[in-house]
């Protein structure tokens, strides 16, 4: 009998966790998603200077 309820507690809390499991990375996701909605131009032309100049100074080059 405590094997029967062992068993059942298990099969329980398993499906409990599938099921609040893709809730929780969801919610992650929104938030992460939020957050990279946050584009800011200049930062984007610092960055794209940057990787102007490492290109222009890689040994490849020369």
């Amino acid at each position: 009998m405590g094997i029967l309820l062992i068993g059942c507690l298990s099969l329980a809390m398993l499906v409990l966790f599938s099921a609040a499991a893709p809730l929780l990375a969801g919610r992650w996701l929104a938030d992460r998603d939020d957050r990279e909605d946050e584009y800011d131009p200049e930062v984007a032309a610092i960055e794209a200077h940057a990787l102007i100049l490492l290109a222009a100074a890689s040994p490849e080059r020369r």
